[in-house]
């Protein structure tokens, strides 16, 4: 699958907005119940406030995640990696990006 920022955005808002599946497909898709982890759903990730999901195969690594209801911020990273020690740094990143986003609307 070959994709961009702005098709993995229309999937992101898609996602949260539920239009990709019934409504009753998609509450089962967010039940974040899976076998051994209470954060991942139906090939969907619960990142606090954000759902999403994150992958990576040799030398590229993503993380691609968007508030619930498809209405408010998205995060997208895209990192080439190889060689790199660093596993996961596009999580990493946006895992400190939701903390800042998160305390922004803490205030």
């Amino acid at each position: 699958m070959i994709s961009d920022l702005m098709d993995i955005k229309t999937w992101l808002q898609a996602l949260a907005s539920g239009r990709l599946l019934s409504p009753e497909m998609h509450q089962e898709q967010l039940d974040f119940a899976s076998p051994n982890t209470s954060s991942y759903g139906l090939g969907v990730m619960n990142g606090g406030m954000f759902i999403g999901h994150s992958g990576e195969i040799t030398g590229y690594n993503s993380s691609a995640y968007t508030q619930a209801g498809g209405n408010g911020a998205t995060i997208i990273v895209f990192i080439n990696r190889y060689p790199s020690r660093i596993e996961g740094a596009a999580d990493q990143f946006t895992s400190e990006i939701i903390k800042v986003i998160r305390d922004l609307i803490q205030q």
